[in-house]
């Protein structure tokens, strides 16, 4: 037994023996003077909670095993956690670094400059990139600037140590990337463009931008430029009606001396065909309408130029609800979200109502010539007569068809369209109608390929490009022509007149398969 513990001998008298101090009440102060009345050593931790004046549980003074007073504290430290598993293969700072700037390599060597156009973007996931690499430039021109404040003397170091190398700063100054104190806010940006504008507008005399009248270089600004000024004259809208907008006082007034006027159409949210002004059961009923009259519920895009060829109870919010409808099926199928409040939700009774009347979800955006032309059969053995060549789908087959069939009545031997002999044989013996000829001044007025190229390569020679407008007729058309057979050759279609070696030859004059206007500008098929 410990010898606080041991009883005192029988022939001796007892002998004070020194005790450990009892513990004070609470809320008393220890005094040295405090002599325990029982002989009971306490363990070490409960001897700690009372030194900072907190009572130990019951549980710990009868449980824990004595100890001498004498014995050293017991050293428990806190348990080695084991490293996490995700850490193995996390990159270090230094390594993310170098991939990044390998990146900016690439683009460089691709592009000639290293600042980025997040608008030259092929798709989505592109452009995230480009933004993710654009924010990372940025970042490094404030710390380069950092770096060159602490190397001069200028700034002193701060609590955290700047994480950049002097190898670091020689790889950015050799891409040409120059140091910047702060990154612009918005309203510095917003006079940054201001002045562009203004100085636009001193060279040309107008505030209305013009893509064409600008040179190549200087076009990618000019459509920066043209988006920036399109959303100012929106703002100027929302003020003068009174509504929210992110316009100052002053800024308006800068745009109104400039020239600069309000938009003269009404937002996206407040014009008739927007999707938040209709229920589902009001453009179902639409909808059913325009089955009554036409007989089915193929609604076409529309007709911009002549709405009035349109066919009749056709509305652009049943095409923009068709559009979300079969979008909002492929999220149905799939488990995916969808908006509930805008009437393209679709549930399993939605599907059934509109499957009822003959709408289908699925359509591919070219049918093949087979169905169609089954489609036109089904339609000339019910009626006995032609479909009106309207803006239906099956007009625009026959309208397609009848165009196609004088093309390879005029030149059969380099004719390369969809209608083949054995075509020509079926649609004759179903009694299809070719219409007529047509008149020989319009074709002998028809320029081949070739001639069409000696008019691109003049339209070069005088104007520096090759990007000839829509708005010129003749060559204008011929060259949307072009883009239209590259989309189709890249998707495994015929390209008509458009070969291997005059698609070489348009490329060696400058030629653009891609433009902001056409389908894959919009990344739809992704070319590039």
């Amino acid at each position: 037994l410990p010898i606080a513990l041991r009883p005192p001998a029988a022939s001796a008298p007892a002998a004070p023996v020194p005790i450990a101090p009892t513990p004070p009440a609470a809320g008393e102060r220890p005094s040295g003077n405090s002599v325990a009345t029982a002989p009971i050593a306490t363990p070490w931790r409960t001897q700690a909670r009372l030194s900072m004046g907190t009572s130990a549980p019951a549980s710990t003074a009868t449980a824990a095993a004595p100890a001498t007073a004498s014995s050293p504290p017991r050293k428990r430290g806190r348990p080695r956690k084991h490293p996490r598993s995700d850490n193995a293969n996390k990159k270090s700072h230094k390594a993310r670094w170098y991939e990044h700037l390998e990146e900016v390599k690439a683009y460089h060597s691709q592009h000639g400059t290293i600042d980025i156009n997040i608008k030259k973007a092929a798709d989505a996931n592109e452009k995230k990139k480009l933004a993710r690499l654009k924010r990372w430039l940025g970042d490094q021109a404030i710390l380069l600037h950092q770096f060159n404040a602490l190397q001069s003397g200028e700034a002193t170091p701060g609590k955290n140590k700047l994480r950049f190398s002097e190898a670091q700063k020689r790889h950015l100054v050799a891409l040409g990337v120059t140091p910047m104190a702060e990154r612009k806010d918005k309203y510095a940006k917003w006079q940054d463009n201001l002045d562009k504008l203004k100085a636009y507008k001193e060279e040309h005399g107008s505030a209305d931008i013009e893509i064409s009248k600008v040179s190549e270089e200087q076009r990618d600004d000019m459509h920066s430029l043209q988006g920036w000024l399109r959303s100012q004259r929106l703002h100027l809208y929302k003020a003068q009606n009174g509504k929210p907008n992110s316009l100052t006082e002053e800024q308006r007034t800068q745009l109104t001396d400039l020239g600069v006027e309000p938009c003269d159409r009404v937002p996206i949210a407040e014009r008739e065909h927007h999707l938040g002004n209709y229920t589902f059961d009001q453009l179902f009923e639409k909808l059913e309408k325009f089955k009554e009259v036409n007989g089915h519920v193929e609604v076409p895009v529309g007709n911009r130029k002549h709405p009035e060829k349109n066919p009749p109870e056709w509305s652009k919010a049943l095409v923009s609800w068709n559009t979300k409808l079969r979008e909002n099926f492929v999220k149905f199928r799939n488990g995916e979200t969808q908006n509930k409040n805008l009437p393209g939700y679709l549930d399993s009774e939605r599907i059934a109502r509109l499957s009822k009347i003959g709408f289908r979800f699925e359509v591919n955006r070219r049918e093949t010539w087979d169905y169609r032309a089954a489609e036109w059969l089904t339609y000339y053995s019910k009626n006995g007569t032609h479909p009106t060549l309207d803006e239906s789908p099956v007009g625009r087959w026959v309208r397609r068809t009848r165009h196609n069939y004088w093309l390879k009545q005029e030149d059969p031997e380099n004719y390369k369209g969809p209608l083949t002999d054995e075509r020509v044989e079926k649609l004759r013996s179903w009694g299809f109608d070719f219409g007529r000829r047509l008149p020989k001044e319009v074709l002998q007025e028809r320029k081949g390929w070739e001639e069409r190229f000696q008019e691109l390569v003049e339209y070069k020679e005088q104007h520096g490009n090759v990007d000839v407008p829509q708005s010129i007729k003749g060559l204008g058309t011929w060259v949307h022509h072009q883009r239209r057979h590259y989309r189709h050759l890249k998707r495994g279609e015929s390209g008509g007149p458009l070969t291997k070696e005059r698609i070489e030859r348009l490329v060696a004059l400058g030629f653009k398969w891609i433009t902001r206007k056409s389908p894959a500008g919009r990344s739809k098929h992704g070319l590039q």
